[in-house]
């Protein structure tokens, strides 16, 4: 897993800088990649956004490390309240 990845959850949720179950979700959504593109469904980035909410230069997700996880940890509080929530609905029907 990338610093810049770690260092960047860290000041923004610093309690999930080392959540088994955040770093479980992203290993499966996107094994850690920030330019992670999935070619079926077109979902992108760290937290596998669907639709993918920044534009896709050259196979490169154009959104910092700042910026998908400012929006994974936003999306993750709001609908499942915590890392382990979402991970539990992610094993329930394979995704979150």
């Amino acid at each position: 897993m990338s610093r810049i990845i770690c260092a960047s959850l860290a000041r923004r949720q610093p309690a999930w800088a080392s959540n088994w179950s955040l770093h479980e979700l992203l290993r499966r959504e996107s094994g850690w990649g920030m330019n992670a593109i999935n070619p079926s469904s077109g979902a992108c980035g760290l937290f596998q956004f669907l639709p993918c909410r920044w534009p896709i230069i050259n196979g490169v997700v154009s959104a910092t490390a700042d910026q998908q996880i400012d929006a994974g940890v936003r999306y993750i509080s709001f609908r499942y309240r915590s890392p382990e929530g979402a991970l539990a609905h992610h094993n329930a029907v394979g995704w979150y």
